[in-house]
């Protein structure tokens, strides 16, 4: 049975994909991979696409019919974090500095996001396990050191090379 993953190439979405192949599904992930990496795909077919266009996500579910969808958001705890706390946790947990400049904010932003999780709690009894952000973090953090090292090296396209002649 096939089930298509919005989010598939990303950090949750390929453990989600891992878990649903060892269950015996197919995963299919399906990514724009703007945060997620082709090479997390290892469990199904990728799919690159927006959730967003329809035309390509419907070519994707005339391809494969999936059974399920799973649509993989950042449900958030309920507080939010600024992006000096983010910077400044990133930082201490893995010891390197982040590069970035101060600017004002650009039109249209909000003040502030904060995820709720209080109808996932409700209604599927859903509680973040790590709300600690120096930990949410590092097990980022280690999972994509993890996944980088493990990755395979992709060779050069010679084919586009220029040879001079004289």
């Amino acid at each position: 049975m096939k089930v298509l993953v919005t989010g598939g190439a990303g950090y949750i979405g390929s453990h989600t994909c891992k878990a649903l192949s060892r269950a015996g599904y197919l995963p299919v992930a399906y990514d724009n991979l703007l945060r997620g990496h082709a090479w997390a795909v290892k469990w199904g077919p990728l799919e690159r696409g927006d959730v967003r266009d329809r035309a390509r996500l419907g070519d994707a579910f005339r391809q494969y019919k999936p059974a399920a969808v799973l649509h993989l958001a950042d449900l958030g705890m309920g507080r939010g974090f600024s992006v000096r706390d983010v910077i400044a946790a990133a930082e201490r947990v893995t010891g390197r500095k982040v590069p970035f400049s101060i600017s004002p904010r650009r039109r249209g932003d909000p003040a502030a996001l904060v995820g709720d999780a209080t109808r996932a709690g409700e209604e599927l009894g859903w509680r973040p396990e790590v709300t600690d952000l120096d930990e949410i973090i590092r097990t980022a953090w280690v999972w994509h050191e993890r996944e980088r090292q493990l990755a395979p090296v992709e060779a050069p396209n010679h084919s586009e090379r220029k040879t001079q002649v004289d």
